[in-house]
C-alpha cells in the first residue's frame, strides 16, 4: 500500500527527574506500538461508548497486573466520586507543587500531571475560535480558587476512559476567589472536556463541550471533591514498624505507555515513626505502590478498581522481610563490559511482586539491593545496543551472577532518485514484515545525510525488517523487507524515491460559494474515523501522520509528492456537515495528470432537545451520547437548563443515550451507567440540512 507524505516523530525523550534513586539511561529500542488509521468494521453496537467503555475497563483488570512490558492504557475510573473534607482547602499551589506534610511526610513528582501523561496539542492558527467560561466549586457549592483548568480535544471515548491518552490545546486558565475562569482562543470543535486541577482535590471533568466561532460558551461548571486515601503500615516481616521508608506511587495507566526504564513515580511519601503512610486525593483507580527501606526487601502491589464507582480507599500492610544484595557482572560475547546497562529483578510470585533495579559501571558491575532471601526472582538486562537478556530464576543466595548480552544487528543501503543519482538528505522509517499482510510501520524515524545516498539503521533485533524513505521533493517509497539473522550476511538495499503525483481540487458549498479555511486530509481508501481507532492512534504514537490542508480564499486546495494510489480525500468545516470522497486515484505526475476534484459540502444538519428524569425534570450537565452503527461517536453536555445540540451533522440514523456519572450526588460504576444508557436510548432519522428539534431523552431509574 502506498503511504503519503507527512511529518515524522522522533524518539520519546527519556524522563528525568532529580528526586528519583533510579534516573538512569534508558536502553533503546524501536517500539512495537504502531499507528493504523484503516477501519475494519462497518458495524459497531449502538451503544458503542458504553461497550467500549466496560470493556477497557474489564480488561484493564488483567493487563495492568503486567510491569515487565508497556501495554495500552486502561481505564482509570471517574475523576470525581468522594465527597470532600468538612474543611474548606486552602489556596492552591499548582498541580506539581510540594503536597502539606501531615501526617506523612510527601512529595510530589512532576512525571505526571494528575490527569495522566497527557500529550499538548498546539492550537492552528489558521482555525476559527471561540471562548469557554465557567466556576469551579466544591461539592457543597463553595467556588474553589487556584483550579488550573485545561481543554482536552482527544475522542469522546478515549475522554472518558483513558485519562493518560487526553489530548490537550495549548490554552489553560486559573479560577479566581469567585471559581471563575475564562479560556480564550479555543479552537472551534466538538466532543472537548474541560480538566480542572488542584491540590486540595482529585481532578474535576465535564465532558461534551462544542465550541462555535466567536461565540462564548458559558455557564459551565466543574465541581472539584476529594479522591481517595491510599495509606498504610510498613513493619518487618515480625510487626515491628519501619520508619521512613520510601513509598512510591505509580500511575499504572499512565505509566502503560511508556517502556519500564521510563517509568517514574506519581507521587512519594515515607513512613513517620509508627511506619504509616498515606497519599490524600488519589483520583486513580489503577496504580502501583512500591516500598523500598534501608536493609530490607523491596515490595510493591497493584490495585485495580476500574470496574468500582470512582477512586476506592485503601488500607495497605507491607511486612518486609531482610534484604540482600545481588552482585554481578554484565559483558558482552567478547568478554568486555557493558555499562550503563538496565538490571531489573522482579519476583516471580504475582502476589509479592518484589523488584530491584541497578545499573552497571564502567567495568559492567551491578549491584540489586533489597532482595528477599525466600523468594526467586527473574532478572533481565536491556542495554542500548544489544538484545535483551533473561535469567528466568535466581535466588540471591545463589551468589553473583553473569550476564553476557549479544549485540544488535544492522542494515545498510542507499537511497537514489529514478535517474539513478544519490538522494543527500533523508529519513528512514523502521518497518517490521508481517506474514501474508502488508509490514507496519513502527515508531522508529531516522534522518540521514549522505552525499552518496548510503545509510546504516542499527540497533535491530533478527527478524523482518524494511524501510519507507522519505525526502524532501519525492513521494516516500518503501524498500523490500529482508530476514536479519544473527551471523548471516545482509546484501545492501536500494530504494528508489519518485517524484510521486500531484492532486488538487476546490471545496464549496451547495450554492457555489467557495470554503475559505476547510480542512482537506488525505485518508486510506474508505477510511472511517471512530473513537475506537482515536483511542489506539493516540495510546500509539507514530510516525504515520495524515497529510491535512486548509482550503485558501477561493476554496483551493493541493497536496504534492503523494505516492501513487487510490485514497480518499476527506473535508471538515466548522459549518457544515463533514465530507468524504473515496476511490480518488492519483498517478505520478510523470505518467499522467491528476484530474481536479470539486468537493460539495452538504447543508448541515442537526438535532436538538432536552434531557429529563421520570418526573419531566431537566438535568442540567448531563452528558449525552450520539452515535452510529459505523462507529461515529459524539458527545454533547447539557447546559443548566437540561438542552443539547448537536450540529454540523450528516443525514443517517442516529442513537441518542444519555450517561449519567452520578445519582443522588453519589458517583456511577460503568456497569450502572451502561443500564441508564440502554433505558434511555432514542433513535432517530436524520436528513441533509434538517434541523430536528424537540428530542426528549428520559433517564429511567432502574
Amino acid at each position: 500500500m502506498p503511504r503519503l507524505p507527512g511529518p515524522g516523530s522522533s524518539q520519546p525523550e527519556p524522563i528525568h527527574h532529580p528526586i528519583s534513586q533510579e534516573d538512569g539511561r534508558p536502553r533503546w529500542r524501536p517500539s512495537a506500538l504502531m499507528k493504523s488509521r484503516k477501519a475494519k468494521s462497518s458495524s459497531v453496537p449502538m451503544l458503542v461508548g458504553a461497550f467500549i467503555t466496560v470493556v477497557a475497563l474489564a480488561a484493564g483488570a488483567f493487563l495492568l497486573l503486567d510491569d515487565d512490558e508497556p501495554g495500552p492504557p486502561q481505564e482509570t475510573g471517574a475523576a470525581l466520586t468522594l465527597e470532600d473534607e468538612d474543611n474548606e482547602p486552602s489556596m492552591a499551589l499548582p498541580p506539581a507543587a510540594v503536597a502539606t506534610e501531615s501526617p506523612t511526610r510527601l512529595v510530589a513528582e512532576a512525571s505526571h500531571m494528575a490527569s495522566g501523561a497527557a500529550v499538548t496539542q498546539m492550537t492552528d492558527p489558521e482555525a476559527p475560535t471561540g471562548r469557554i467560561e465557567g466556576t469551579c466549586v466544591n461539592s457543597r457549592d463553595v467556588p474553589v480558587a487556584g483550579v488550573t483548568v485545561r481543554v482536552s480535544s482527544g475522542s469522546p471515548i478515549a475522554n472518558m476512559t483513558f485519562s493518560s491518552v487526553r489530548e490537550f490545546l495549548d490554552v489553560s486558565a486559573v479560577s479566581n476567589q469567585n471559581g471563575f475562569f475564562a479560556l480564550e482562543g479555543v479552537t472551534v470543535g466538538k466532543n472537548y472536556m474541560l480538566v480542572g486541577e488542584h491540590n486540595d482535590y482529585a481532578p474535576a471533568t465535564l465532558q461534551g463541550l462544542t465550541v462555535r466561532a466567536n461565540e462564548t460558551l458559558s455557564d459551565t461548571r466543574l465541581v472539584l471533591r476529594s479522591g481517595a486515601t491510599v495509606a498504610g503500615v510498613v513493619a518487618t516481616s515480625a510487626k515491628s514498624p519501619i520508619a521512613e521508608a520510601r513509598i512510591e506511587l505509580y500511575d499504572s495507566v499512565a505509566d502503560a505507555r511508556l517502556k519500564v526504564e521510563q517509568r517514574r513515580p506519581f507521587r512519594i511519601a515515607f513512613s513517620d515513626g509508627h511506619g504509616h503512610f498515606s497519599f490524600p486525593n488519589v483520583a486513580m483507580s489503577s496504580y502501583k505502590v512500591r516500598v523500598l527501606a534501608d536493609g530490607f526487601e523491596t515490595q510493591a502491589l497493584t490495585v485495580n478498581s476500574a470496574l468500582k464507582a470512582g477512586p476506592v480507599d485503601q488500607e495497605l500492610q507491607f511486612l518486609l522481610g531482610d534484604g540482600r544484595a545481588l552482585t554481578g557482572r554484565v559483558t558482552d560475547e567478547h568478554g568486555q563490559p557493558v555499562d550503563n546497562a538496565r538490571i531489573e529483578a522482579n519476583a516471580l510470585k504475582r502476589e509479592y511482586q518484589g523488584n530491584s533495579i541497578a545499573y552497571s559501571d564502567e567495568g559492567g558491575y551491578f549491584l540489586l539491593d533489597g532482595m528477599g532471601i525466600e523468594h526467586a526472582y527473574q532478572v533481565r538486562c536491556t542495554a542500548r545496543g544489544y538484545s535483551d537478556k533473561i535469567l528466568p530464576s535466581v535466588q540471591v543466595l545463589d551468589g553473583e551472577i553473569q550476564l553476557q548480552m549479544d549485540g544488535r544487528l544492522s542494515i545498510e543501503g542507499y537511497v537514489r532518485n529514478s535517474g539513478g543519482d544519490p538522494v543527500s538528505s533523508f529519513a528512514l522509517v523502521l518497518m517490521r514484515g508481517i506474514p501474508n499482510r502488508e509490514p507496519a510501520l513502527m515508531n522508529d524515524l531516522r534522518e540521514f545525510n549522505s552525499s552518496d545516498g548510503h545509510f546504516v539503521f542499527d540497533n535491530l533485533e533478527p527478524g523482518s525488517w524494511g524501510f519507507e524513505a522519505r525526502a524532501d521533493g519525492y513521494a516516500p517509497a518503501r524498500s523490500e523487507t529482508t530476514e536479519l539473522r544473527r551471523g548471516d550476511d545482509v546484501p545492501p538495499l536500494e530504494i528508489i524515491v519518485r517524484g510521486g503525483g500531484t492532486i488538487c481540487g476546490v471545496v464549496r458549498l451547495a450554492d457555489g460559494t467557495p470554503v475559505k479555511g476547510a480542512l482537506v486530509q488525505i485518508n486510506e481508501n474508505n477510511f472511517v474515523d471512530t473513537p475506537l481507532l482515536k483511542i489506539f492512534n493516540t495510546m500509539s504514537p507514530s510516525v504515520d501522520k495524515p497529510v491535512k490542508r486548509r482550503t485558501n480564499g477561493k476554496g483551493r486546495f493541493c497536496f504534492s509528492n503523494v505516492a501513487p494510489g487510490t485514497y480518499q480525500i476527506s473535508v471538515k468545516h466548522h459549518l457544515a456537515a463533514p465530507y468524504s470522497v473515496n476511490d480518488v486515484v492519483v498517478y505520478d505526475d510523470d505518467v499522467q495528470e491528476n484530474e481536479e476534484l470539486l468537493l460539495e459540502l452538504p447543508a448541515p444538519a442537526s438535532i436538538s432537545g432536552m434531557a429529563l428524569d421520570e418526573n419531566r425534570r431537566s438535568l442540567p450537565f448531563l452528558r449525552v451520547q450520539l452515535s452510529m452503527k459505523n462507529g461515529y461517536v459524539e458527545s454533547a453536555t447539557t447546559d443548566q437548563r437540561g438542552n443539547f445540540r448537536f450540529d454540523n451533522l450528516s443525514g443517517g440514523d442516529y442513537n441518542l443515550t444519555l450517561y449519567p456519572d452520578r445519582r443522588d450526588d453519589k458517583p456511577l460504576n460503568p456497569l450502572l451507567k451502561l443500564v441508564y444508557a440502554q433505558k434511555s436510548l432514542k433513535t432517530v432519522r436524520l436528513y441533509d440540512g434538517q434541523a430536528l428539534t424537540g428530542v426528549e431523552l428520559y433517564l429511567v431509574e432502574h
